[in-house]
């Protein structure tokens, strides 16, 4: 096999699906996202958000979805996470996002979708 020396020297390095992505014209994230259902129509997503563990408590990430949803209220939002983030679930739980889709990524993980609908004004 004369691919069995690239694959083997990706292992040892311990980033085969960096490769793949870059083979694929994906990024990680969207490797790991294959299989998920499609994004709602129209929708906003927070595509990725993380906090460094030196300053998680400390309402960065409150701080961030507040700021991006208040900057676009009247657009539906959604965002993907793993199900075992609870931390994360939470957050978005907070700002009024509901769990709708689930799905066992390429990765092995299971991930969650979950979804808020755009503010709407009572002027309206």
């Amino acid at each position: 096999m004369p691919w069995a020396p690239t694959l083997a020297h990706l292992l040892g390095l311990g980033r085969p699906l960096d490769w793949l992505a870059n083979a694929a014209r994906l990024t990680w994230h969207e490797l790991r996202g294959r299989g998920a259902p499609p994004w709602p129509i129209g929708a906003a997503a927070i595509d990725y958000l993380a906090v460094d563990e030196a300053h998680r408590g400390s309402g960065v990430g409150t701080a961030l979805v507040t700021a991006a949803l208040a900057a676009h209220p009247a657009l539906a939002w959604a965002v993907t996470t793993t199900a075992d983030n609870a931390v994360a679930l939470s957050l978005y739980r907070r700002h009024g996002f509901i769990s709708r889709e689930r799905w066992r990524g390429y990765d092995g993980r299971e991930y969650v979708r979950l979804h808020r609908p755009a503010e709407t004004s009572a002027a309206a």
